[in-house]
């Protein structure tokens, strides 16, 4: 189970031909984050405790003997992935008078210092998903924030 967070940012300061029209830039913010279900951990039927095994214990659950799991009912929430993405568009629409070339917007991928882990959902965005609801707070000056929970064994998801 995953949550599935993306703010959409505008991102002003291209330069631009006479002050009229140029490129613009939008940033996706994203954070995935893993939902999972604890364990308790026991060898041979009794609970582990990290100061309860003995040397030969530790030999044993090293390879795996006498090991077993069993769930406890707690969740724990994971950061996978916390990074953004840059769409990039040359020239806004404007109507046939610029060929569509110049005006599709595309990712730009960029490395960063600011990107922690790998998506583990490249393909699941809530941008241009029009399932997706984008909220925004402050009336209207927050960031346009979307939230969706994504289940890996279903492949779906809601917000």
């Amino acid at each position: 189970m995953y949550l599935i967070i993306e703010q959409v940012h505008a991102k002003p300061g291209m330069p631009s031909f006479g002050n009229t029209i140029g490129p613009s830039i939008t940033q996706i913010y994203r954070v995935v984050l893993q939902i999972h279900d604890l364990h308790d951990t026991y060898l041979d039927g009794k609970p582990v405790t990290g100061r309860s095994l003995s040397p030969w214990q530790l030999v044993k659950g090293s390879l795996g003997i006498g090991i077993s799991t069993r769930p406890n009912g707690a969740r724990s929430v994971k950061l996978e992935y916390a990074g953004f993405t840059n769409l990039v568009q040359p020239l806004p629409a404007l109507g046939d008078l610029i060929p569509e070339t110049l005006t599709k917007q595309r990712a730009f991928a960029s490395r960063s210092p600011y990107i922690f882990g790998v998506d583990p959902l490249p393909a699941v965005m809530l941008h241009g998903n029009t399932r997706a609801v984008f909220l925004q707070r402050d009336g209207g000056l927050s960031p346009s924030t979307a939230i969706a929970k994504y289940n890996s064994t279903t492949a779906s998801w809601c917000c």
